[in-house]
């Protein structure tokens, strides 16, 4: 039996969830750019920001995906364990009801956007050092 966790199988997925945020987007206006009236997949913000960070991995899916596997591979372990960590302190961020509505102020936005830049830092790092090595 074949490997899932493939890179053009990464891609596959990550390309159909980019398509459901972009769909799902009112502000972004696709629906209407495709001739729609309203999104098929209508989600409020709440639910539209868990699919950042899959955008992000998309873009960092991208990028490795002319590299070898060994860099892709190395890349894709850090990334299955941070994006679930990204989705549930996003969740917590925006549902935290503690002194005020902290879903939407500065500091959930400040915090969320640290995770988001450590995931892409670390993921850059990761990619480097793993093409380095084989290129050896």
């Amino acid at each position: 039996m074949e490997k899932l966790v493939t890179k053009k199988n990464v891609l596959v997925f990550l390309v159909v969830l980019v398509l459901v945020a972009l769909l799902s987007t009112e502000e972004l206006q696709f629906c209407r750019f495709f001739g729609l009236k309203r999104c098929p997949i209508p989600l409020d913000d709440s639910k539209e920001a868990f699919l950042f960070p899959f955008i992000v991995m998309f873009l960092l899916s991208l990028l490795t995906y002319k590299m070898k596997d060994e860099v892709f591979q190395s890349w894709f372990r850090f990334a299955l364990w941070f994006v679930p960590v990204i989705i549930v302190f996003q969740y917590i961020f925006m549902n935290s009801k503690g002194g005020g509505n902290i879903g939407n102020n500065d500091f959930a936005i400040f915090f969320t956007s640290v995770f988001y830049v450590i995931f892409i830092l670390v993921s850059l790092i990761k990619i480097t050092r793993a093409y380095k090595r084989t290129k050896i």
